[in-house]
């Protein structure tokens, strides 16, 4: 069991979006499972790579989405993608270190993380997008 669950009202009604939203929720819970069960740091350190990983590339992503889709919002988009990703980074090299930030901590981060940048910065792209649809 993860520590955060994907519900509907997350969904944006962009299947590419929603698709790598669930994805990285996915591997915030993986993630989680594997400090939680005392997996060796090997595999939590495997873990927290892939989502970084992961995290790139929808961001990689979206912003590919909203340049074809000429969002008037993107670079303002693109800033906040940058914020989030040197918090992050900021946030896994403490715990890489060991300072101050343990394992479940940083999972409940990045999952309240990720359901704030689909609230507040997704949402509105994907209003966008399914508007330029019709």
């Amino acid at each position: 069991m993860g520590i955060v669950a994907w519900q509907t009202h997350y969904e944006l009604g962009v299947a590419g979006m929603d698709r790598q939203h669930r994805s990285l929720l996915d591997h915030v819970n993986y993630l989680y499972e594997s400090i939680w069960s005392g997996e060796g740091p090997a595999l939590v350190e495997e873990k927290l790579t892939h989502l970084i990983e992961e995290t790139k590339n929808h961001f990689l992503y979206e912003e590919k989405l909203l340049t074809s889709g000429e969002y008037p919002e993107l670079e303002k988009h693109i800033d906040e993608h940058r914020r989030l990703m040197s918090d992050l980074t900021a946030k896994i090299e403490k715990f890489r270190k060991g300072e101050g930030v343990i394992g479940i901590e940083l999972t409940t981060f990045i999952g309240h993380w990720l359901f704030d940048h689909i609230d507040h910065h997704d949402r509105p792209v994907a209003d966008y997008i399914k508007g330029k649809r019709h």
